[in-house]
């Protein structure tokens, strides 16, 4: 297939872009502009009527210079005008905070409104127990935790939520969530009960029960009291469990032998 050439005098471009007329693209332009139909436009800078062969893409303008002055922020006194009428700002916004108007993107007018309304969101979103425990109201720490406890026969109150051992085989202690930190259900109460935290020492359980967070079981003792009495309670466990087992050989149908055995004690089937 042989290539078609532009047919004007001079060009040897090939007539690609308009092939049906047997012109290239920049003398079809050359002769629209000299023979083809030319329209009425005005311009939009220095209001000169003035005609061309097609319809501008933007506004009309007559000249290279028009162009220029139609890109600058403000070309003329009408196109001010025309920019005033419209203005780009939008409504003004009443800050979420201080109830302060502006014309800000967000709800809120600046920085620390925005610092402020996060904050107080946060707080409406904690839960009950962390508001009591930061506001201080240790009567109503006591009372959120006992509504997730079951009251036992000896008068314990057993954490139902979650647990954690020390060590694998040990006896489990309640802790429960409150904003990030994993806290023990039982010092908390005894802090509440005593209105002030306890430090280093620890939160002993006079009942025996590690699960218990009933106030009036928990003691503020030492580290070296704590240990020696959990020692010599579990002493006095093992020496009821051989007295248990002695009394079975000698008579097994001792009414002792029928009672529930002592919270540590096994008996042997």
């Amino acid at each position: 297939m042989t290539e078609r050439i532009c047919t004007e005098d001079g060009c040897t471009s090939p007539a690609t872009h308009y092939p049906k007329v047997k012109r290239c693209g920049r003398c079809h332009y050359r002769w629209q502009k000299e023979h083809g139909k030319q329209r009425e436009f005005q311009c939009a800078v220095c209001d000169v009527t003035y005609t061309a062969h097609r319809k501008p893409r933007g506004k009309p303008c007559c000249s290279p210079q028009c162009r220029q002055k139609m890109s600058q922020p403000i070309a003329t006194a009408a196109r001010a005008d025309q920019m005033r009428a419209t203005p780009k700002r939008p409504n003004a916004k009443q800050c979420a905070w201080c109830n302060a108007l502006h014309f800000e993107a967000t709800k809120f007018c600046s920085t620390e409104c925005r610092a402020s309304g996060q904050s107080e969101h946060a707080r409406a979103r904690r839960s009950p127990l962390r508001t009591a425990i930061e506001s201080h109201d240790y009567q109503q720490v006591i009372r959120l935790v006992g509504r997730r406890t079951r009251g036992t026969e000896s008068g314990c109150w057993e954490w139902q939520g979650a647990k954690v051992r020390s060590k694998k085989g040990s006896n489990p202690y309640p802790v429960c969530r409150v904003g990030k930190r994993d806290l023990q259900v039982h010092r908390l109460i005894l802090e509440a009960k005593l209105q002030h935290p306890i430090g280093t020492q620890t939160a002993h359980h006079m009942c025996g029960n590690s699960m218990c967070v009933n106030p009036d079981h928990l003691q503020q003792v030492t580290s070296r009291e704590n240990i020696a009495e959990m020692l010599a309670r579990n002493d006095y466990i093992r020496r009821i469990a051989e007295l248990e087992r002695a009394l079975a050989k000698v008579q097994p149908d001792h009414p002792l032998l029928a009672q529930a055995p002592l919270s540590g004690v096994v008996r042997a089937a």
